[in-house]
């Protein structure tokens, strides 16, 4: 049978011009070195070396399989030193996707927490619909996704790995005219411009509202699946954006957004982040340190 280490040994023996030497370099017996060599020569049924005289030579087939050893031994040690790259997470690539909301509070900091701890891992954020980032996932295009897991049940082989809820709520800028009213209903918010991450969420927040829309969009005048993008037209607009808590913590701390009273939204309605990953596929070092990296962020918000 042919090993590296028989590979190896006639490198050493080549080189050194005898056993002995050969041996003692290699950190191993004399008797046990011309075993390995004589177990080579028969596996590949050639002699590799003349042993008639004081010093060994190579023979024509010894210097032929002389030749590839190089090329090979380079190999194994290029391939070992790779292998320990992609165990230390020191190389490699990640591919992560994520819905615009997770996006905005978990995906851009796991991404920039991830980098710090692993500088040299290609990584790649995808930001779309779950809709859409789901066939990514199964087609193996992107390694895991971040997202609202509700319905994707529909979808085989996944795994929901659950991270948290957040609250959504009505906000608009601070000083917009129904800053200061209460217990805002339907009617009161319609007579101004709504907007979403989606048509697909200003359906979901019609329904709540109570208000008979077909379309689902006729109130809803502005869709933005980016939420910094969205967050800095409400505040130079009259628009009522209708976003997770978590999307507007710092602008309701500097009073640039203000939290609209409207029953029917605030805390009536909640967003279900998890980590979806494909079963059949196994997770890399570098997807599982990211996950990792987003349970915590989670964890200490």
């Amino acid at each position: 049978m042919i090993n590296s280490k028989k590979i190896m040994h006639f490198v050493g023996v080549a080189k050194a011009g005898n056993f002995n030497d050969a041996a003692r370099q290699l950190h191993i017996s004399q008797p046990a070195l011309s075993r390995s060599i004589q177990s080579l020569e028969q596996s590949l049924n050639v002699t590799l070396f003349d042993r008639s005289q004081r010093v060994i030579k190579l023979t024509k087939d010894g210097f032929h399989l002389l030749k590839h050893a190089h090329s090979v031994m380079q190999d194994l040690e290029n391939f070992v030193i790779e292998s320990k790259r992609l165990t230390q997470l020191e190389a490699g690539s990640l591919t992560v996707g994520t819905g615009p909301l997770p996006a905005d509070h978990v995906g851009a900091q796991a991404c920039a927490d991830f980098l710090i701890q692993h500088p040299d891992v290609q990584l790649t954020l995808t930001v779309d619909e779950p809709a859409n980032l789901v066939k990514k996932l199964v087609q193996g295009e992107i390694d895991i996704l971040i997202a609202d897991p509700r319905g994707l049940d529909s979808v085989e082989n996944l795994h929901f790995a659950h991270l948290s809820k957040f609250p959504t709520l009505a906000v608009a800028r601070a000083n917009h005219p129904l800053s200061t009213k209460h217990s805002l209903t339907a009617e009161d918010i319609t007579q101004f411009p709504l907007a979403s991450i989606s048509k697909a969420a200003s359906r979901f927040f019609m329904d709540h509202l109570g208000v008979a829309d077909s379309g689902g969009n006729r109130f809803f005048n502005y869709h933005c699946n980016s939420v910094q993008l969205m967050l800095t037209t409400l505040k130079h607009s009259d628009l009522i954006g209708i976003l997770l808590s978590c999307n507007v913590i710092k602008e309701l701390e500097r009073e640039e957004l203000c939290i609209l009273d409207v029953p029917a939204i605030n805390h009536r309605i909640y967003s279900d982040y998890a980590i979806i990953t494909y079963q059949p596929r196994l997770l890399s070092l570098a997807a599982e340190a990211f996950i990792e990296i987003c349970k915590e962020l989670i964890a200490s918000n």
